[in-house]
C-alpha cells in the first residue's frame, strides 16, 4: 500500500472510531439516564458490599487473633502473609552500600541531562513520524 492509501486508511478509520464513540457515549447516556434508579441502586449496593466485606475481613482477623484459628467459619480464613517495614532513605543507602537493588529514576535524569552537560550523555537524533489530527484536510491539500 502506498503512502498515501495509507494516509487515508487511517483517516477513513479515526471517522469510524469518532462516529461509533459519539454513538456509544449518546447510547450509554441516555441508558443511565432511563435507568437512573438502577444505576443508583447499583452503585450504593456495590459500595455497601465493600463495606461489608471489608468488615467481614476485620472480624475474621480480630477472631484469628484472639483464637489462632485460620479457619474460623465456613467461607472464611486467614492467610499468613509476610510484609517488609523498613524507612526508605535507609534502604537506599544499603543499596548504594552494596551496589544492589538500585533503580534509576528515568524522568527525572533525564530533565538533569537536558539542561546539564554530562559527558557520558550523547544526544542522539531519531526521527519519529507524526500524523496530522486532521487527515481530511491534509488529504484535500494533496487533491
Amino acid at each position: 500500500m502506498t503512502l498515501q492509501g495509507q494516509i487515508r486508511q487511517v483517516a477513513a478509520q479515526r471517522h469510524l472510531v469518532c462516529q461509533l464513540t459519539d454513538e456509544y457515549d449518546r447510547e450509554r447516556k441516555a441508558w443511565q439516564e432511563s435507568h437512573a434508579e438502577l444505576c443508583e441502586s447499583y452503585d450504593t449496593a456495590k459500595a455497601d458490599l465493600m463495606e461489608q466485606e471489608q468488615t467481614l475481613r476485620d472480624t475474621v482477623v480480630a477472631v484469628y487473633q484472639q483464637t489462632g484459628n485460620k479457619a474460623p467459619a465456613p467461607g472464611v480464613g486467614v492467610r499468613i502473609i509476610t510484609e517488609l517495614a523498613y524507612e526508605p532513605a535507609q534502604a537506599l543507602d544499603w543499596a548504594k552500600a552494596h551496589e544492589m537493588a538500585l533503580s534509576l529514576d528515568k524522568r527525572a535524569f533525564e530533565a538533569i541531562a537536558k539542561v546539564q552537560c554530562l559527558e557520558f550523555v550523547r544526544r542522539v537524533m531519531v526521527p519519529q513520524a507524526t500524523i496530522a489530527t486532521n487527515l481530511d484536510k491534509a488529504l484535500a491539500e494533496t487533491q
